[in-house]
């Protein structure tokens, strides 16, 4: 025969709530205010790879950077950095 749960909290949290909607699994967070995708850097081999693209674009010419080894904020100032050059 399976025990009851004496209280709220023997359930292990939060059961449901409509207060914030979605929570990330990792550090509790709702999924918008969920800091562990800002501080993750993403897997890589480190070497940044610069092209020239025109595919989708309606043949129009874009320069794609992959491969930089930086934090989703980091990555972000250096995006802005490299537009404004």
């Amino acid at each position: 025969m399976v025990k009851k749960a004496s209280s709220f909290s023997a359930l292990g949290g939060l059961v449901y709530s409509t207060d914030s909607g979605r929570h990330c699994p990792d550090c509790g967070q709702p999924v918008d205010a969920c800091i562990c995708k800002q501080s993750r850097i993403p897997d890589g081999d480190g070497i940044a790879r610069v092209r020239r693209e025109t595919k989708g674009r309606g043949g129009k010419t874009v320069t794609t950077i992959t491969g930089v080894p930086l934090a989703e904020a980091k990555l972000k100032e250096l995006a802005s950095a490299l537009k404004k050059r």
